[in-house]
């Protein structure tokens, strides 16, 4: 196994946890902005561990436009899971709290490989368009 597959595995456990474990373990209320750096966070991980774990230069598919379709449409469709008008019903279920948020660590996971099996570069750019949204 390469150093960056490793790495990728250790930033997405981690990354994992710290979607999962808060709300099931009843961590105190974040007021909206931090917990939207919180949010950022994980999409960060996230998208450091899909590019971590694609790597264009082997791929024979490289460069097919299906990768450039998911690195698009993956960060919209994170944009609906944090639709505002649901946080108060994340709030009161613990468990749709936490399928939020590894819907945005696998959409944020998604993007980040999608964009570097494109193309070498193209991850990076659109994780970071994801995480400033």
């Amino acid at each position: 196994m390469s150093s960056r597959r490793t790495a990728g595995i250790a930033v997405l456990a981690v990354t994992a946890a710290s979607a999962v474990l808060p709300p099931l373990l009843g961590a105190a209320d974040l007021p909206t902005a931090q917990h939207h750096l919180a949010h950022a966070a994980l999409i960060g991980g996230a998208v450091i561990a899909g590019v971590l774990f694609a790597n264009p230069s082997r791929d024979t598919r490289a460069g097919h436009y299906g990768w450039l379709l998911l690195t698009t449409l993956a960060p919209i469709a994170a944009m609906f899971l944090m639709w505002p008008s649901e946080y108060a019903w994340f709030e009161t279920h613990p468990a749709g709290h936490v399928v939020e948020h590894l819907g945005l660590l696998g959409l944020s996971f998604v993007t980040g490989y999608a964009g570097q099996r494109y193309a070498a570069g193209i991850g990076w750019a659109s994780g970071l368009s994801l995480f400033g949204m």
